[in-house]
């Protein structure tokens, strides 16, 4: 499956501290296939949604973790209209190995996208110096980034 497609689909989180937003998902899937596949950037219709969303909520600051086409679409919609987003990069979605077909990037039209949208983001967490130094390659600023691992004690995996 292709994961260009992957929804955006309701969290299983249970703690009061968040407020899980499952986004319109005829709207986003719209805007995905025209701008994909057609190239037509239908952008305002989803920019009246977040609008929408954004007033209602009181929002302006977006975290991204992990991205795909759709984010990509998501971000560039939220800058225009003046919100902060901050991406926590996973590995497939910024990281390219051509040697072993690994990467998002491998596809052309998200790797162009995210050359134009990458600049356009506010701040980056780093799960690791080598998603740091992938991002670099883009000429985006060591002052918009900070690492901040996956928590996970390595000790426990080890073998005594």
């Amino acid at each position: 499956m292709n994961n260009n497609f992957a929804n955006f689909e309701k969290s299983n989180l249970n703690n009061n501290n968040y407020k899980i937003i499952v986004f319109n998902k005829f709207i986003l899937s719209l805007v995905f296939l025209l701008k994909y596949y057609l190239n037509l950037d239908i952008y305002f219709i989803l920019k009246v949604y977040l609008k929408k969303t954004i007033t209602d909520k009181n929002y302006d600051l977006w975290h991204f973790n992990f991205l795909n086409y759709k984010s990509l679409i998501l971000i560039d919609c939220l800058k225009d209209l003046n919100q902060k987003v901050l991406v926590t990069f996973q590995g497939i979605d910024i990281q390219l190995n051509k040697e072993i077909s690994y990467g998002y990037r491998l596809d052309k039209k998200y790797d162009n996208y995210l050359k134009i949208v990458i600049k356009k983001i506010d701040y980056f967490s780093c799960l690791s110096n080598t998603i740091k130094d992938d991002i670099l390659t883009f000429d985006v600023p060591r002052d918009k980034m900070s690492i901040i691992p996956n928590a996970a004690e390595i000790k426990k995996f080890q073998e005594f």
